[in-house]
């Protein structure tokens, strides 16, 4: 089953503000907590802190902050400006400049060059084998359908196949394009960038 694309609309009905993306960064980092790191109960409910961007535990207070090492933290920019900053970058054929999100999120150009700086430096992909758990996913970029007589809604796009490193500031990334998202094409690339005993996470896509 292939991903369908996903769209600004998804993005304003998925992050309508800061609250909702503040708690899917929560649930990335968190979602899976076994135990409290403080008082060590099970399965712990932690609850957002009002008018703070921390979580604490219900049983003993322990406060996390979803955005320490993260490109957000200590940044006045809204969340969902940074979320649509990152919306830009992976649908742009080219690079986004610093300019150009200046104008399309309303905020100076250091700020916006900041943002830009940021978001690449996470990007960049890494040329060392992802260890660890690593999530590995695919999507098509690109064109709309032109001609009627295609294959498929797909003829006109490009494949990414993406991985990885589900470790809190610091996992490495890395992706390939490719004419079509298949097991030809990605069993060797996680052959060759995830290191043997890697634990792979993925979706029910058939590749």
């Amino acid at each position: 089953m292939k991903m369908p694309h996903y769209t600004i609309d998804n993005l304003h009905e998925q992050f309508p503000d800061d609250n909702a993306c503040l708690d899917y960064i929560f649930q990335q980092h968190f979602g899976g907590m076994v135990a409290c790191p403080k008082c060590g109960v099970a399965e712990p409910k932690y609850y957002r802190v009002r008018s703070k961007k921390v979580y604490e535990c219900k049983d003993c207070g322990n406060q996390i902050s979803p955005l320490a090492n993260t490109i957000f933290h200590k940044s006045e920019t809204p969340l969902k400006k940074w979320f649509y900053a990152m919306y830009m970058f992976s649908v742009s054929r080219n690079s986004v400049s610093g300019k150009e999100l200046e104008r399309t999120l309303g905020v100076t150009y250091k700020t916006a060059w900041r943002m830009c700086k940021q978001i690449r430096l996470m990007m960049q992909q890494s040329n060392q084998p992802l260890t660890g758990v690593v999530e590995i996913d695919e999507t098509y970029m690109g064109g709309t359908r032109r001609k009627i007589h295609q294959k498929s809604q797909w003829d006109n796009k490009t494949a990414v196949i993406g991985m990885v490193e589900k470790k809190k500031g610091e996992g490495k990334i890395t992706a390939i394009t490719t004419k079509q998202a298949n097991a030809t094409v990605a069993l060797p690339f996680i052959r060759a960038m995830a290191r043997q005993g890697t634990e792979i996470q993925t979706d029910e896509s058939r590749i």
